[in-house]
């Protein structure tokens, strides 16, 4: 039953210009259990912008039957449509923000309704209790695009309850990604680490003259200054690190990494386990003074073929002791026997040849030197 209350907040909230209202309130006068339905039977026209819009509700994926009284609690969600003019009806819609697209899911239907039922009570909690009106969330939530929407709404409802906890007031941060991870450090949790390919990027960092630059969406601190401990990336010797948006139209940053002869830059594996022989990181892209010949190679590939160093050392025109010196690192081959060692002994890749220099530098160090 609903309440005088009840009924004047449904016709102060749900535009009578796109849905029959009284049709509303008497399917909610005569239901216990609210079914998807309810959308399409009170849009005054299911084929225009609005009701195009709502008819994404019209799913298990972004809605669930509910009670009379947990589905009049949720009306300002559920028919709250921002618009530019009055033709016009802009995103993000509610569908968006709640819905996890099932083809894509290897969730049970169980899970998917727990969770679908968990941003629901985020979208009441940031309203009701923290007094946040659902234009505020709705348009807060058109400018963070670090994330998918739905999992985005998750991780602002946990930054708002962690403020509580800490006594901060900043409910609607500028740099969301940056204060999110601060209040996990500050609550002792584990800080988000963006990795590349969490973005979906196909490729995750582009050569421009003498510049790296990597697109995405970063965790950077007011004065626009990529986090590099937040960032599944390790870099060492670096140039100067600039970061700017993207393009005037994008969320997403643009950071640059200026290349010095020694410059280093490896990815966080994501699909690595501990108990796993993977790489934990893979290479980017490495500076020509961080190369050098890895000599182990000659003699791993020379056995693989059944081969003496004597008869390596002739085929290439080498001595037999100056091969030996190459073969135990005393000395390097010049670019003429390398290219004659890659080819005798069937190295194919020049890769596998050469290794690199591992004393890193930590994220922090690498901050300070941009200071």
């Amino acid at each position: 039953m609903l309440s005088t209350q009840d009924i004047e907040m449904i016709k102060n909230t749900v535009d009578p210009e796109y849905f029959n209202v009284d049709a509303l309130i008497g399917y909610l006068m005569t239901h216990s259990v609210i079914k998807n339905e309810i959308f399409m039977k009170v849009a005054l026209d299911p084929n225009n912008e609005v009701g195009r819009l709502i008819s994404g509700l019209n799913d298990k994926y972004a809605y669930r039957p509910v009670s009379v009284e947990t589905f009049v609690r949720r009306i300002p969600f559920y028919f709250f449509f921002p618009q530019k003019d009055k033709d016009k009806v802009t995103y993000p819609w509610l569908s968006l923000i709640v819905r996890k697209v099932g083809s894509r899911s290897e969730m049970s239907d169980e899970e998917l309704a727990a969770l679908l039922e968990k941003k629901y009570i985020a979208l009441e909690t940031i309203h009701y209790h923290f007094h946040i009106s659902v234009e505020d969330i709705f348009s807060y939530m058109d400018i963070r695009d670090h994330r998918l929407p739905s999992e985005w709404l998750l991780e602002w409802y946990d930054y708002l309850l962690l403020c509580e906890k800490l006594h901060w007031y900043d409910f609607m941060p500028d740099v969301f990604a940056y204060k999110y991870n601060l209040a996990l450090e500050a609550a002792d949790r584990d800080p988000i680490i963006y990795d590349l390919e969490d973005q979906g990027l196909c490729e995750y960092v582009y050569r421009i003259d003498n510049y790296l630059e990597i697109r995405g969406n970063f965790p950077v601190d007011p004065a626009g200054k990529p986090v590099l401990r937040w960032i599944g990336i390790k870099l060492k010797y670096p140039g100067e690190i600039t970061c700017k948006l993207n393009d005037s139209k994008s969320t997403a940053w643009l950071i640059r990494i200026q290349l010095t002869p020694k410059t280093e830059l490896y990815a966080r594996n994501i699909y690595n386990k501990e108990d796993d022989d993977q790489e934990q990181w893979y290479r980017l892209y490495a500076g020509p003074l961080t190369m050098e010949f890895d000599y182990t190679v000659l003699k791993r590939y020379r056995r693989s073929l059944g081969m003496t160093q004597k008869e390596v050392a002739e085929a290439v025109g080498a001595t037999l002791r100056t091969y030996q010196k190459w073969e135990i690192g005393e000395t390097t081959p010049d670019s003429k026997f390398l290219l004659r060692l890659l080819n005798w002994l069937d190295i194919k890749d020049v890769v596998d040849a050469t290794k690199w220099s591992d004393d890193w530098c930590s994220p922090e160090e690498v901050e300070n030197e941009q200071e």
